[in-house]
C-alpha cells in the first residue's frame, strides 16, 4: 500500500458525503495502491451511516471510529491506522482538484527527501467575498495560496494547513497532532497544524510548499463577516499561548508570562486603531492583533497562576 488519504469528520452528514465522492474519484496513475479512511469523530447524526453505505460499494473505503473528541485525536487515529507509506489529510468539506492524488504521488516521489509537504487551498466561491477580505486575512478561512513557486519551509517561515497535508508515516517517529491545540466540534483558531508541522521541522525532516496540490473550499457565509474573523484571533491567541518554542519565547522582558514582543505588538495595533477606522481591512487588520495579544497575555497569566498554586 503506498497511499492513505484521510478526512476526520464530525456531524456534517450531508457535507461529507460530497467529500467522499470527490476523493473517490480522483484520477490516480495506474498500479498505484491506495485507501481511503474516514474517521468519524464521534459524530451524532447520521455520519456512520452514511460512511458505512460507502463502504458497502466501495472496497477502498474504510470507516474508523474516534470517541476522544477533537481533530488531533482522530488525525492521530489515522496516523496509527494508516497501512500507506504515504497519508494525505484533507477535510470533509473539501473538493480537491481531479489530479490531487496524482500529484501527490508524483511529488512523493520525485522528492523522496520531504518528510511533509502541502498545496493550495483555494476559495471556490471568491465572488462573495467582501472588499474587506483581502488574501491577509486568509488565514481564519484556512485558506493557502503562496504562489506557484515550490518552495521549503522553516521554522520562521508560513506553513501548511491540514486541509490540503500531505505526510510520510515515518514522521510519527519525531511528532504528533497535540489535542490540547487542536480543534474541538466547532471552536476556532486552534494550531494542531502548525505545532505538528514545528515539531517535524525542529527534529530535522524537510517540509515544502508544492503548488501543484491543489483543494478548493467553499467559505460557508458566517466566515464572510468580522465576528468569526475577531473570535477566530482571540482563540488562535489562547492556543498560541499553550505551548513554549525557544524561539519565539526569547524576548528582553517578560511579563506576567508573556514576552515582550506579544505586548509590544498588542500596544502598537491598539495604537493603529483609531489610524485605519476609514480603511476597513486594514482596521480588521490591527483588531485582529490586538484580540491575538489580550488573549495571549490572559492565557499566559491563567497558565502562571495555576503553576504558582
Amino acid at each position: 500500500m503506498l497511499l492513505t488519504v484521510s478526512i476526520c469528520t464530525y456531524n456534517r452528514c450531508e457535507i461529507l458525503r460530497k467529500g467522499i465522492e470527490a476523493i473517490l474519484a480522483q484520477r490516480v496513475p495506474e498500479g498505484i495502491e491506495w485507501e481511503f479512511l474516514v474517521v468519524d469523530n464521534n459524530s451524532t447524526d447520521g455520519t456512520r451511516d452514511l460512511i458505512l453505505s460507502y463502504c458497502a460499494r466501495n472496497s477502498r473505503l474504510r470507516y474508523c471510529f474516534e470517541p476522544k473528541q477533537g481533530v488531533s485525536n482522530g488525525r492521530n487515529l489515522a496516523t496509527r491506522e494508516a497501512r500507506g507509506e504515504i497519508i494525505a489529510f484533507t477535510d470533509d468539506d473539501i473538493q480537491p482538484a481531479a489530479d490531487w492524488l496524482a500529484n501527490i504521488v508524483r511529488i512523493a516521489t520525485e522528492h523522496p527527501d520531504w518528510a511533509f509537504f502541502g498545496g493550495k487551498v483555494l476559495p471556490s466561491n471568491p465572488e462573495q467575498f467582501p472588499s474587506w477580505l483581502t488574501p491577509g486575512h486568509y488565514s481564519p478561512l484556512a485558506l493557502l495560496d503562496r504562489g506557484d513557486a515550490p518552495a521549503i519551509l522553516g521554522l520562521n517561515t508560513g506553513l501548511l494547513v491540514g486541509a490540503n497535508l500531505t505526510i510520510r508515516k515515518k514522521l510519527m517517529e519525531v511528532a504528533s497532532f497535540d489535542p490540547k491545540l487542536g480543534l474541538v466540534k466547532r471552536i476556532t483558531g486552534s494550531i494542531e497544524d502548525e505545532d505538528y508541522l514545528q515539531q517535524a521541522l525542529m527534529a530535522g525532516r524537510t517540509g515544502a510548499y508544492a503548488p501543484s496540490s491543489i483543494v478548493y473550499t467553499e467559505v460557508q457565509p458566517e466566515r464572510l463577516h468580522w465576528k468569526y474573523h475577531l473570535r477566530w484571533s482571540w482563540n488562535h491567541g489562547w492556543f498560541n499561548a499553550m505551548r513554549w518554542m525557544p524561539e519565539w519565547e526569547k524576548s528582553r522582558y517578560n511579563w506576567l508570562g508573556a514576552p515582550g514582543h506579544v505586548w509590544r505588538q498588542g500596544l502598537e495595533s491598539a495604537l493603529r486603531v483609531p489610524l485605519s477606522v476609514f480603511n476597513p481591512p486594514e482596521l480588521l487588520h490591527n483588531l485582529n492583533r490586538v484580540l491575538w495579544a489580550v488573549s495571549f497575555i490572559r492565557r499566559r497569566r491563567q497558565l502562571r497562576a495555576n503553576t504558582r498554586s
